[in-house]
């Protein structure tokens, strides 16, 4: 039986970025790493999962930093992060080409995962008794498309049809209110609660600008919820027209204050995502055959033991 590799497991500022993303990622990946490879503080080969800027390289390690962003520029802070690593690694396609010019270091891509043992999948059926239900989840920030949402809801006239209902939910409160068929919840949700929520739609709506990843949306597939979603950026590498339905969209250029930073990204046509929606609803059958082929997909290839198993891979080329 080979030695299991020793790696050195970095924890520094763990989370600092994206709550929900980093930190997701950081836990999980180290649990199932941990199942396969002996975390240690004598490994040689050390790995951050960091925003770039907020990298510290540790003395006397081979230096792994799991980086990601979500437009087509990255920040100037950035780059002495990347830099100052022996090694990339990010978990797309996209991430790969943005980082390129700004280093000679080796890039690795190293999908991130889902837990398909808790988003479990849920055979969907067109609803007879409640309504039908649209959901887009995640932060409070123009970037994860919650404005598109709401102007295709309103371009479909849906504010006064019982049929239909959106759930609008996000964090950072306390809310939990609805008017005419919109409902928004910004409670804290516990992760029973969370998975029960993905299980009550019908539909999950994520017109993203862009993303490292897009983990809300592998659940919402893992769990066989037909998908609506920007196929760019983190997305294009797990989602498409044959396990979903991708929305139009322009590239523009946006402001990204928290970087200072002016960058483009995509802009999703409102009018697509409109169109999509009453396609979902009025086309269900269809809607639910793309749905099981996307729980199949994450399933089977982007669970984050396979995540793990692809950066022990990446660490045992590289010594």
């Amino acid at each position: 039986m080979s030695e299991k590799l020793k790696i050195h497991w970095c924890d520094i500022g763990m989370g600092i970025g994206n709550a929900y993303g980093y930190s997701t990622h950081a836990r999980n990946m180290k649990r199932h790493v941990a199942e396969i490879a002996d975390i240690c503080p004598d490994g040689y080969q050390s790995v951050q999962i960091q925003t770039a800027d907020k990298f510290q390289k540790i003395e006397g390690k081979k230096n792994y930093l799991f980086t990601m962003y979500e437009a087509e520029e990255i920040p100037a802070s950035f780059i002495k992060g990347i830099n100052q690593a022996d090694h990339i690694i990010v978990p797309c396609e996209h991430n790969k080409r943005i980082f390129r010019p700004h280093t000679d270091k080796p890039i690795s891509v190293c999908h991130e995962g889902c837990n398909t043992d808790i988003y479990t999948f849920k055979e969907r059926s067109f609803p007879k008794v409640v309504p039908f239900r649209f959901l887009w989840l995640g932060a409070p920030n123009p970037r994860k498309g919650w404005e598109e949402v709401v102007s295709a809801w309103w371009a479909m006239n849906a504010k006064d049809n019982p049929d239909i209902e959106l759930y609008l939910k996000t964090t950072m409160g306390d809310i939990y209110e609805k008017k005419y068929n919109v409902i928004y919840d910004s409670r804290n949700l516990s992760l029973k609660e969370l998975v029960e929520l993905y299980h009550s739609a019908h539909c999950f709506v994520f017109p993203t600008r862009g993303e490292g990843w897009g983990l809300t949306l592998t659940e919402a597939m893992a769990t066989g919820c037909p998908c609506i979603a920007t196929q760019y950026s983190g997305t294009a590498d797990f989602f498409d027209p044959y396990v979903g339905y991708p929305i139009k969209y322009d590239m523009r250029r946006f402001y990204h204050g928290q970087y200072d930073l002016h960058t483009h990204s995509t802009a999703p046509s409102v009018e697509d995502l409109a169109i999509r929606m009453a396609h979902v609803f009025n086309n269900y059958t269809e809607a639910r055959v793309k749905a099981r082929k996307a729980a199949e997909r994450i399933r089977y290839r982007f669970t984050w033991r396979k995540s793990a198993e692809r950066l022990i891979d990446i660490l045992k080329a590289d010594r």
